[in-house]
Order: structure tokens, then C-alpha cells, then sequence
């Protein structure tokens, strides 16, 4: 068997010796997308070479024997399989084969013979050999067996495959597209095609969209074209990341300012609770402690009749400087499912408690709900300037910043002894 790794370098500070000792095995090739020239001080090249490392790849792609093919948000990594002990993220892949396969593999290929991809051997600071894959390999599998990681490396090839049964008798066979982002876009923004394809599909809606993305910035552009969609009667639902569940602060400061204008049109925004009760209890198997759940589902349900999802988080990066893929269908089981998916994220929709302070003009009960639900949803009543108290908002501050009011709220709940409910919609 034939295996070939491509990883961006962004997050491989100090596992070049591993990577690279894996990478001599006869059957294993590993590459780094558009790698650092600084292997110890990656800072050093963001100082020096900003232009060409701020390009990352955020493709996320498993194909087997070119016939079956994983596509989605999800990371090769813990906390995006609910193993791990701080964080774990909600998240969301398609399982496909037939045709839409050998288009995923072409994608693939685009990749990995590109010049953006370097061997990994070229980069390390040594020869590495099998002597170094042996102690690697006993050094993973070691680590593994001490930590409370619930599936056996090694499972009944029989069990396995009766599995693999089940879900091949559970496919659905239906029109399906690969939408994605050339790597030479990174020098010529003309490729960029999947911002432009998906940016067509939302001018032709009819009645709704549900969107879930993690990172969730629509600029001006996005601000005024979700004006446009709801003038002619749009629904528009996100789900995204509070303040307190996200892992990306930047992200979030570049959604927050959009918010008032959003809700203001009647764009409904749910963000994600990071005690989200429904999320957690799916999430820990066997895991203890304290692990927030956080959101990383990248996914878009247009009038009910089509589903994307990918890798394409609604933000700057997405469009401008950081090759994407995903796949759109129109199979009728997913347009029913993705919907119930959404929702399930969103959780309860009941009105609580305002999320930093009770103030006048809320319409939510003061009491935190017995069930947590995945979101909470405030809606406030707006009041013209004249009737508002000087200094405040609808059940935010504009004097104080995110991270003080989130503060407030630690506070306020440590003192009553109550869960910590994350940030809320605001209207």
C-alpha cells in the first residue's frame, strides 16, 4: 500500500524529525505545502518573507484506492475527533465515491506535483533512516497506550469491515460537484473560483440559506449583500464561534463589528456556547474534565435544495490567500439531514438571560434554562436613541470591549454558581 501525506507547515513547529522519519518507509511519502525556510524560527520568515508564508492550504481530503473519498473541515488531529482534554470542536465530512472520486484525486495531484509541495526530506536537518521510523513508530504507539485514547490502533478486520458494509448501504447516489481553489492562485487571483461559485449560488436563492462556519467575517461586502438578500425576503441563519468558544480572537474581532448591521437587517446569528451540553455529551468518549466544545463545521444548505461543505470558512483568508476545496450535491438525503444537523447545533432557541448584564429592553427570562442548550438566542427589543439610557447598547456596551464584558459575566456567574453561557445573539 502506497501512502502519500501532504500537510501545510503552518502548525509543525518542532515535528520535522518525526515527519521525517516516517517519510522513510518504502511506502510512505510525505511533502510540506509551501514550506518555511526557518525551521526553528518560523516568526523570522513572517518578518522577512510575509508574502509568500501568509499563503497557506487548508484542504482537508482522504481518497482510498481512487474509489472512496473523505472530504470536509475536519483536521487530522484530536480535538477535532472529540479525544481531547481542553478543546473539542463540532464538525462535518462527506463520504463519496463514484465519478465525484477521480475529480478528488485530480485535485489532489494539483497538489502534490505542484511546486508549491516540498518532500520533507529536503528539509530536514539530516539523512533519516528505517532506525529512526522504528523508535518513531515506538515512541507514537508508547504515547498512545498511556493516554485515555478510546479506539484500538489494531481492530478485527472482519468488524471493520462490516461496517465499512453499512455505510456503503446507506450511500445515496446523486449529483455532486468539486468546487476548489488552484494552488497557482496564490500568484494569480484570477483562479480563485470557489469564492466567485459560491458568491452566484447565494444571488440565485429563493427563500433561505443556513449557514455554519466557524469563522465568520462577511466585511462590507458580505454586510451589504446580506442587507440586499434579506430586502427580498431571504432568510439568512449562521451559526458560528462566541468569543468563548472560539480559537481564532482575531476571527472573532472581525465579526463583531458586524453583528448590529446584521441583526439589524434580520440575519438570525446563533453563536456557539462553549458549555454546550448536546455537543459535549457527543463529543467525550471517556474524555474528563473541563473541555470546552468548540465549532469548526464548514457548511451552507441553499433553499433546502443543495448542500456545500468543505473547507471554506467565511472570512478574508477563505478568498484571498489560502487554496480551499469542498464538494456541492444536491442529494436529496443530505438536504434533509443538513438542515436537522444545523439545528441540532443551534440547540434550544428559547429566549434566556441577556449575556452580560440585565438590561432594560431585553425580552428574555432571567433565569438560565434548567437544559443547556448548544446556542442561546436573545432577541431585544431596539428603541429609538431618544428612549435609550446614555452609554448603553441592547444588551452590550459600546464602551467596553468583548473580552471585559465576557469577564463581567465569569464574574457574575461564579458568584451565582451557574454554568458560563458564552456569548449570545444580540439584536
Amino acid at each position: 500500500m502506497r501512502v502519500r501525506v501532504l500537510i501545510d507547515d503552518a502548525n509543525l513547529q518542532d515535528r520535522d524529525a518525526a515527519i521525517a522519519s516516517f517519510d522513510v518507509h518504502p511506502n510512505i511519502e510525505v511533502r510540506l505545502f509551501n514550506p518555511f525556510a526557518q525551521r526553528t524560527a518560523k516568526t523570522l520568515d513572517f518578518l522577512t518573507d510575509f508574502d509568500r508564508v501568509n499563503h497557506r492550504m487548508h484542504n482537508k481530503l482522504m481518497v482510498v484506492d481512487n474509489a472512496v473519498a473523505i472530504v470536509g473541515g475536519r483536521n487530522m488531529s484530536d480535538p477535532y475527533f472529540g479525544v481531547n482534554a481542553t478543546q473539542n470542536f463540532r464538525d462535518l465530512d462527506v463520504v463519496a465515491v463514484g465519478p465525484v472520486v477521480r475529480e478528488l484525486s485530480k485535485v489532489y495531484d494539483r497538489f502534490w506535483n505542484g511546486d508549491w509541495a516540498v518532500p520533507v526530506a529536503a528539509l530536514a536537518d539530516r539523512p533519516y533512516g528505517m532506525d529512526d521510523y522504528t523508535r518513531t513508530r515506538k515512541a507514537v504507539r508508547d504515547s498512545i497506550a498511556v493516554s485515555p485514547y478510546p479506539w484500538p490502533l489494531e481492530r478485527d478486520v472482519a468488524e471493520l469491515e462490516s461496517e465499512l458494509e453499512t455505510l456503503y448501504r446507506a450511500f445515496v447516489w446523486a449529483p455532486g460537484r468539486v468546487l476548489w481553489d488552484d494552488p497557482a492562485s496564490i500568484n494569480d487571483p484570477g483562479l480563485r473560483t470557489m469564492a466567485k461559485a459560491l458568491g452566484r449560488r447565494f444571488w440565485e436563492l429563493e427563500k433561505e440559506v443556513l449557514l455554519e462556519t466557524a469563522y465568520f467575517v462577511p466585511r462590507e461586502s458580505g454586510t451589504a449583500a446580506a442587507v440586499q438578500l434579506r430586502s427580498k425576503g431571504i432568510r439568512i441563519r449562521v451559526l458560528t464561534n462566541s468569543l468563548a468558544s472560539n480559537d481564532v480572537l482575531a476571527a472573532f474581532a472581525g465579526y463583531s463589528k458586524y453583528r448590529e448591521r446584521l441583526v439589524a437587517a434580520g440575519v438570525e446569528l446563533y453563536e456557539l456556547r462553549p458549555d454546550a451540553g448536546p455537543i459535549r455529551q457527543r463529543m467525550f468518549f471517556g474524555i474528563r474534565g473541563g473541555s470546552r466544545a468548540g465549532l469548526h463545521t464548514k457548511a451552507i444548505v441553499f433553499d433546502r435544495k443543495d448542500v456545500f461543505i468543505g473547507s471554506f470558512n467565511f472570512d478574508p483568508r477563505s478568498s484571498t490567500s489560502t487554496p480551499r476545496r469542498g464538494s456541492s450535491s444536491k442529494v436529496r438525503s443530505l438536504r434533509r439531514n443538513s438542515p436537522r444537523t444545523w439545528t441540532k447545533g443551534c440547540g434550544s432557541t428559547t429566549p434566556t438571560a441577556c449575556s452580560w448584564t440585565r438590561r432594560a429592553g431585553c425580552t428574555g427570562s432571567p433565569r438560565t434554562p434548567a437544559r443547556r442548550s448548544a446556542t442561546t438566542w436573545i432577541r431585544c427589543r431596539r428603541r429609538s436613541s431618544a428612549s435609550k439610557p446614555a452609554g448603553s447598547g441592547c444588551c452590550r456596551s459600546k464602551t467596553s470591549s468583548d473580552a471585559e464584558r465576557v469577564a463581567a459575566v465569569r464574574v457574575q456567574r461564579r458568584r451565582e454558581r451557574r454554568p458560563i453561557p458564552g456569548l449570545h445573539q444580540v439584536s
